[in-house]
């Protein structure tokens, strides 16, 4: 038996034995209308969807609120998979995580925590930021911001390259790249560590430390073992040649030498007196240089 509506039969409900229509074959939309419009089970225990009067249409998975309309667009509860891949798009260009403001305006790509620059610690990830307003972040291609420290304080930003154990049940060894900003102070450190320990520094000034968290010097390598620097070449060709260099800019500069040194007892210089003739020496003192110190050797450019 079929409830027929309209000339030419535009409006039919029935039931056919296995399922039950509402079928609209006319000219015109089939409209439903209602201040409130909700879909549900037979029990009525359950939504399927739900539409508000002005304001927002939900859709549900076994009575579970999943996708839901908002002024601005959509939120999704849940997990939102493909099985041919996601082309992620919008009508200004840009891909939004979490929240951000016009800060991030030419970035493609944001993960954030707030809407401030960079440097006031509110960005997670920034992607593509190729022309921001703000000077300190223009021409970034990959912008890693800090967590959120408070004005004056210590922030640190990291990459983390995390393994799994060898029992595979949990977090194993990590290695990490860290830039640390000095508290009270606009300056940073660039921290390298491997097996979640530091291994690499290179300060704000540029003095790179290996195996120091304080280097003295342009670079300063130290050991609880052997101290090794080692120059070598991996084939055996002629021409290929190991060299380590001491030069100097001119005849004003200092000397060229090499130092063997003992804390607090003194040492040996071997090099270049640059204020004597060029002559090369060997001097002792503490700590010596070719200029200073005892001289105990000189062999002057004719090579006496």
């Amino acid at each position: 038996v079929k409830a027929k509506f309209g000339t030419g039969n535009d409006l039919e409900i029935y039931h056919d034995g296995s399922s039950s229509y509402i079928k609209d074959a006319g000219t015109g939309d089939l409209i439903l209308s209602g201040a409130n419009i909700r879909i549900s089970n037979v029990a009525d225990s359950q939504n399927h969807i739900r539409c508000a009067d002005g304001a927002d249409v939900k859709l549900y998975y076994a009575g579970n609120d999943k996708l839901q309309t908002t002024s601005t667009g959509i939120d999704v509860t849940g997990d939102i998979s493909s099985t041919t891949g996601a082309d992620l798009a919008t009508s200004s260009g840009q891909v939004v995580v979490g929240a951000a403001g016009s800060t991030w305006a030419a970035a493609k790509m944001v993960i954030a925590e707030g809407t401030g620059a960079a440097t006031s610690g509110h960005s997670s990830i920034i992607i593509g930021n190729t022309n921001n307003s703000t000077s300190s972040e223009r021409g970034a291609g990959v912008l890693i911001g800090s967590t959120n420290a408070a004005a004056g304080g210590a922030d640190f930003s990291d990459i983390y390259f995390a393994h799994r154990n060898n029992a595979g049940n949990g977090e194993g060894t990590v290695s990490r790249i860290s830039s640390y900003k000095t508290s009270g102070a606009d300056t940073s450190d660039l921290r390298l560590y491997t097996t979640n320990a530091e291994r690499m520094r290179i300060t704000s000034s540029g003095s790179v430390g290996i195996g120091t968290s304080s280097p003295s010097y342009n670079l300063d390598v130290q050991s609880s073992g052997d101290g090794v620097i080692q120059a070598r070449t991996t084939t055996n060709s002629a021409g290929n040649d190991a060299i380590f260099r001491a030069s100097l800019a001119g005849s004003s500069a200092g000397d060229a030498y090499v130092q063997f040194d003992i804390d607090s007892v003194g040492g040996y210089a071997l090099g270049i007196d640059n204020s004597d003739s060029d002559k090369f020496k060997l001097t002792y003192g503490g700590p010596a240089t070719p200029s200073s110190g005892t001289t105990l050797m000189t062999i002057d450019t004719s090579g006496n």
